[in-house]
């Protein structure tokens, strides 16, 4: 937007242009939401772990001590399940 659009006489314009970019933002936030959720459930289950960690052995045949050890770090430290 041009500068010329923020001047004095174009406040309340501007602060309504302002708002309604706001509202589309948390709009479109709340809608993906979920989505991402879903591709987090996904991407956290042991058998797309496993297999994750197998395509990098695979690729990465020199790093294999180092995914090994990364892997147990993660595993160590893993969320605690909330008894609410």
């Amino acid at each position: 937007m041009p500068a010329s659009f923020w001047s004095e006489g174009k406040r309340e314009l501007a602060l309504a242009v302002f708002s309604g970019l706001l509202v589309f933002n948390g709009l479109i936030l709340t809608l993906g939401w979920t989505a991402f959720s879903r591709i987090y459930d996904v991407l956290l289950r042991a058998e797309f772990g496993h297999a994750a960690l197998d395509a990098a052995i695979n690729n990465y045949s020199g790093q294999r001590f180092t995914l090994r050890n990364g892997i147990l770090v993660i595993r160590e430290h893993q969320p605690k399940e909330s008894g609410a």
